[in-house]
């Protein structure tokens, strides 16, 4: 599946994983193992999608894995360097044997563009508890996919609030030119190109963004830094929930 139809895939609702086999020739990947992701996290925008894993330990400190379809890359983000920066490795998916993205298919719940969402329906998902997932478009056309680790709606009124499970990331991952510069830092830097069978891993540090949600069927959204401030809320374009 050729990238523009893996993220058209992720919008329709499908949710992203990952099949890998490490090169054994690397002494950190022996010995000769699979291993896999089911991503609770992807930012997606008009040219690439970067994914994140779930928080893992790495030498007793706090990770995520990141993988993305721009250039060929992934690599780890350290989450417990300091409140405001994020470093993190860039490294080439050429040091897996193996790489294959994975899609399972959700069910469409919500959408914030229908006018005959089922709100009783809703109301059955989550007594049934099934996983939910939102997708929404912000207004800067960057469509955000997390995981829902609360789910709240209101037993009389068709209101609901959909919170996200946290995610820390550098706040380049956003931006297409920015993260683009990190990444031709690390060609020129391992002395490789594109193209180029590189196994070497670069670090770079970035400002971190905290991906949290507190999500509305108002047209509304409050992200970590509007829940610090209390008063203040952002404006969706487009939401989605998702459940499987």
């Amino acid at each position: 599946m050729n990238n523009h139809k893996l993220k058209e895939a992720i919008i329709s609702g499908n949710t992203l994983g990952s099949l890998m086999m490490p090169d054994d020739s690397i002494p950190t990947n022996s010995p000769l193992h699979l291993e896999s992701f089911t991503f609770p996290h992807v930012i997606i925008t008009d040219n690439y999608f970067i994914s994140l894993s779930n928080e893992i330990f790495i030498e007793g400190l706090r990770h995520n894995f990141y993988y993305s379809n721009f250039k060929n890359i992934f690599g780890t983000i350290n989450l417990d360097h300091d409140e405001f920066i994020s470093p993190f490795s860039i490294m080439s998916k050429n040091r897996y044997k193996s790489f294959e993205w994975v899609l399972t298919e959700s069910t469409l719940l919500f959408d914030s563009e229908s006018k005959i969402n089922d709100y009783d329906f809703i109301r059955k998902i989550i007594k049934q508890k099934y996983q939910l997932y939102a997708l929404f478009l912000d207004q800067e056309n960057i469509w955000n996919f997390h995981k829902i680790i609360l789910p709240q709606i209101e037993v009389k009124d068709d209101h609901f609030l959909m919170q996200t499970l946290p995610c820390v990331y550098p706040e380049s991952f956003r931006y297409e030119k920015e993260f683009g510069q990190y990444i031709s830092n690390y060609y020129t830097n391992s002395l490789a190109s594109e193209d180029h069978n590189t196994k070497l891993s670069g670090l770079s540090k970035a400002i971190k963004y905290v991906a949290f949600y507190h999500i509305e069927n108002d047209g509304n959204y409050k992200n970590y830094y509007d829940v610090l401030r209390k008063n203040t809320k952002q404006k969706y374009k487009h939401l989605k929930i998702f459940y499987r």
